[in-house]
């Protein structure tokens, strides 16, 4: 059995030289200026995911397989190599968080761990940390292709592009220096790129392109993502995959309501830039009506229908509500366990406790908006912003008389419910 690790803690002493900061959960509920409690809540996060990405990669190395013992081993030498602020983007980001629950959820279930599995399905994620470190990395990474031969890269904001590819492939890519070099399952050459010449590469069947990006924000559009396809723990049939570029404009136009939550909240826009990294088309159905999720295993990523003007403001800061609680829910224990289900008026059915107050948390920041945009923009027809808003604060206050009479929260979670209460006096006033 191999023992040895490249693990070094010291080189993450910055990131885990403190407990997970204890905040006052009353000021998370809606973004304010001043309020820095969002940069706390990213830093837990980060060092929890962190945490359990380095355990992962330990155990990996110290199983007597050659192969999946050697890649752990370069995976964590990679690590090393990133910045903290690198670091801290990679480990909170969609794909990574999704892996690190797969592999949570195969624990829980006693199953075996499956590291080649593993070391797959982080190796797009781990080609897009080498480049965008820019660190002098010498090695082979297992990649997963789209069936068009596309590969997204987020932190580096641009889609690797492989020409002559008619399937799903596994690949590889060999990274040496400043070159890659992709390689199909039989080892031949698709085509190489310098990394020093993205604006003009040489010669070859890969290139970069840029990634869409939101409303010239850091959002950035999933056109074709065969490992966060892989990971979405739900029914993907509903996925729009391999948008063609008119398809791709007629999204991002539709989502430009991003720029009104810009416009008349900063701290609200600033929110949703923190918390929602990427955004995964969903089919429409032909209507307006919303049709948005956010999935507690993916952090960061947001599946929507495209909807326009103050319906996509409304579903941006919705979803914000929903990713920044998902992040509160992993570092505090906001209610004691229970097996218990309460109605929700929300979606009209019974929940559990927790989901529950996901939807307080996200409904508050979705009536705030809303409470903004109201005299603001021109109105959609039939799609009332007084109508909706006046049927929400009521399933609002319906959510609270749960809350108060049949909750027992933690002291952080007391806290949370004062913050809600606040909230909603606020939106009842107005």
């Amino acid at each position: 059995m191999n023992q040895s690790s490249v693990l070094d803690i010291r080189r993450f002493s910055s990131i885990f030289k403190s407990d997970i900061e204890v905040v006052d959960l009353a000021l998370a509920v809606l973004p304010r200026a001043g309020c820095c409690i969002g940069d706390s809540l990213d830093a837990g996060l980060a060092k929890l995911h962190l945490k359990r990405l380095l355990t992962i990669m330990v155990q990996l190395e110290r199983i007597d397989q050659g192969t999946v013992s050697e890649k752990a081993k370069m995976y964590l030498r990679i690590l090393h190599t990133a910045s903290d602020d690198l670091l801290r983007k990679y480990v909170t980001s969609p794909c990574v968080s999704g892996v690190l629950y797969k592999v949570r959820d195969w624990t829980s279930l006693r199953q075996v761990i499956d590291g080649e599995r593993i070391l797959k399905m982080l190796g797009n994620a781990m080609l897009d940390l080498v480049l965008c470190s820019r660190a002098s990395f010498h090695g082979k990474i297992s990649l997963r292709a789209s069936a068009r031969g596309r590969i997204e890269l987020p932190l580096c904001g641009t889609t690797l592009c492989i020409s002559g590819i008619a399937i799903t492939p596994e690949l590889e890519v060999v990274v040496n220096d400043r070159e890659i070099d992709i390689l199909d399952q039989q080892g031949t050459s698709l085509g190489r790129l310098s990394l020093d010449c993205r604006a003009n590469p040489i010669p070859s069947g890969v290139r970069f392109e840029p990634l869409t990006r939101i409303a010239n924000s850091s959002i950035t559009l999933v056109r074709d993502a065969a490992d966060l396809y892989e990971l979405y723990p739900q029914d993907d049939s509903k996925f729009q995959r391999c948008l063609a570029d008119d398809e791709t404009s007629i999204f991002v136009d539709a989502l430009n309501g991003l720029a009104l939550v810009r416009r008349h909240w900063i701290e609200g826009y600033d929110e949703v830039i923190d918390t929602i990294h990427r955004v995964l088309p969903l089919e429409s159905d032909g209507t307006l009506n919303p049709r948005n999720e956010s999935v507690h295993e993916l952090r960061g990523l947001v599946a929507t229908t495209p909807r326009p003007s103050y319906l996509a403001a409304q579903m941006w800061m919705h979803e914000s509500g929903h990713n920044r609680f998902s992040t509160i829910l992993d570092l505090y224990d906001i209610l004691p366990p229970c097996g218990e289900l309460f109605f929700s008026p929300f979606v009209q059915r019974l929940r559990p406790p927790n989901a529950l107050l996901h939807g307080i948390f996200s409904f508050i920041r979705d009536m705030e908006i809303t409470r903004r945009l109201r005299g603001q923009v021109d109105e959609i027809p039939g799609y009332s912003m007084e109508r909706y808003f006046q049927k929400n604060l009521e399933k609002l206050r319906a959510a609270m008389d749960t809350v108060r009479t049949q909750f027992q929260p933690t002291p952080m979670g007391a806290r949370l419910v004062e913050g809600f209460e606040h909230a909603i006096q606020r939106l009842s006033q107005c």
